[in-house]
Formats: structure tokens, sequence, C-alpha cells
């Protein structure tokens, strides 16, 4: 078994379908409405989890990485309208700051988390641990998803090509919702380079920081 690791709101839906379309590599997962990606079927060998711990530490893994502006935005949108923002009556500004200070899902765990601890305590794995882009992925989703499953020493031919973003958001549109969401402002850009901008800036997201900066965002911002 192969662990699937993501960061929530970091792309996890379109990596999952790119190893199952063009690879033959499916995967499953136990959170709602996930199995419902088109062309994944809900079996091996990828365990897909959010899991911010490692705790399985017997498995290698994919882990993916998105930019945390993005990824914010994305998260704050996704909160308020399905998740538990929702469901508490959070404030967009409450959202936010939960989310930054990682105390956003601590009221049903025992213990908070935020982007940076949920990368870094995949990165301090001792099982290999292969991390993948999803700002490559998206350029080139063949290429990335075969060099991070080599990473892992499987050899596989892609035997197609992936869906468009257009395809697979008319199919299921929770997952793969078009990042339309309002910017950051410029305050809460210099709060999370604040806090996380040193990991930020080794993972070679400086571009995307200006951007934020700016108000400015990319195609690869409005993925999903």
């Amino acid at each position: 078994m192969l662990l699937l690791a993501s960061y929530p709101r970091s792309g996890s839906g379109y990596l999952r379908h790119v190893l199952a379309r063009c690879f033959g590599m499916h995967s499953r997962t136990t959170y709602r409405n996930e199995n419902a990606i088109p062309d994944v079927a809900d079996g091996p060998p990828f365990i897909r989890t959010h899991d911010p711990m490692a705790r399985d530490s017997s498995h290698a893994a994919l882990f993916l990485i998105r930019n945390p502006f993005d990824v914010i935005r994305s998260q704050i949108a996704f909160e308020m309208e399905n998740g538990y923002a929702m469901a508490l009556n959070y404030t967009r500004e409450e959202t936010f700051r939960r989310l930054l200070d990682g105390s956003y899902y601590a009221f049903n765990q025992n213990y908070t988390w935020h982007w940076q601890s949920h990368v870094l305590g995949w990165f301090k794995r001792d099982v290999d641990t292969v991390l993948v882009r999803f700002e490559d992925l998206i350029d080139e989703p063949i290429k990335y998803a075969r060099k991070a499953l080599a990473g892992l020493n499987i050899d596989r031919e892609p035997t197609r090509e992936p869906r468009s973003l257009e395809e697979l958001r008319e199919e299921c549109p929770l997952n793969f919702s078009r990042n339309e969401h309002p910017h950051l402002s410029r305050d809460e850009v210099a709060q999370i380079v604040e806090k996380w901008g040193r990991l930020i800036g080794s993972l070679g997201y400086h571009e995307e920081a200006q951007r934020a900066v700016d108000g400015k965002y990319s195609r690869k911002a409005l993925a999903c």
C-alpha cells in the first residue's frame, strides 16, 4: 500500500485522476464525495489522506504540495460553503485566523495543525516520501506524475491523456471548483509570509508570494 497525502485543497483530486486515467493506478479514501472523482476506482494501490501527523510511518508516499496563498483562498471559500466554517457560523476573518494559527480543526481533534506544520510533518518522515508540486502537475501532468512514480520505484508508461479541468468541473464541481475566490488582502498575505515565509521560500514559491501581494493570480491559481 502507498499513501497519497496532501493538505486540504491542494489538488489531490486532480492527482488521483491523473494517476488513475493515465497510469492505471487507482486510490481510495474515507472522505465524503472524494470517491466520485472521474476515472478513479475505489481501490489500491494508493490511500488518499489529509492526516497531518504522518502517523502511519510504514508506507511510502506521494506528498502533493501547493503554495499556501492559493490553498488558503480555496480553503476559505470551500469551508464557508461546505465545511466546518459554515456549520459553526465562522466569519471569513475567523476562518482565516484559525487556518493560520492551526486551530481550525482543533474543536474535533486533540491537536492543532496548519499548512506549514502539515508540510513539515510529512517532510520529516523516515519512509520514502516523494514531493509533487501542484503547480508543476497542472503545467505538465504526465511528466510530473511519471516522475513522482519513478521516485517510488514504479515504472509506468502513460496510456492516455488526462481530462481537461473543464470536463472534470462539469462532472465533479465540488472537487474541481474554479478558484475564482476573493483575493487575500495585503494584510493577510503579510501574515502568511511572516508566519511561514522561510518554508515558502525554500519551496520556490517567491513568484506566488509576489502575485498574492499584487492581487494578481495566474492560471494555476484558478485551477481548483
